[in-house]
């Protein structure tokens, strides 16, 4: 019995607790509007991952954009288009960084007060579960004292 209590304790150094960290998503949600100006930046902290969504709405005949413009590349999120646009894009961060530039853009006539555009973040879904070396050990470690228990009662059905 003494043997077994010793197996089992040694059973714990086999245990792996794994831990995710939270999201950035730093400055989020904000919005801007309605009577948009020009153009408007922010910089926000964002993981690799995260999603930031994007809802625009520009019922006027004015130019609008959304954009993003760091770091790295500028990239549209919403390309520039003129006349009444609205909808919901998304944009996934491809690096961590604090700096994060979002720009909504409203160029042409003034008769367009009221466009507003609003972001929300959400973090990058965590990875599946994978199997680790402690998890296949707890399996091998299973099958051996199943292993070593028919043998031990085999063996003592023999001397009987």
């Amino acid at each position: 019995m003494l043997k077994i209590k010793s197996v089992i304790a040694l059973a714990g150094l086999f245990t792996v607790i794994a831990s995710g960290s939270a999201s950035a998503c730093g400055g989020f949600p904000f919005s801007q509007g309605p009577g948009l100006g020009s153009s408007t930046r922010f910089n926000l902290s964002l993981d690799a991952g995260d999603v930031v969504t994007v809802t625009y709405s520009s019922p006027g005949s004015v130019s609008f954009g959304v954009s993003k413009s760091a770091p790295g590349a500028v990239e549209d999120i919403v390309p520039l288009t003129t006349g009444p646009v609205s909808g919901v894009a998304t944009y996934v961060a491809a690096t961590t960084s604090a700096n994060y530039n979002f720009t909504a853009s409203r160029a042409g006539p003034f008769d367009d007060q009221h466009a507003s555009v609003s972001y929300t973040c959400a973090a990058a879904p965590a990875p599946a579960p994978v199997p680790t070396l402690s998890e296949w050990a707890m399996i091998l470690f299973g099958l051996l004292m199943a292993g070593g228990a028919a043998l031990y009662l085999q063996r003592r059905q023999l001397a009987v």
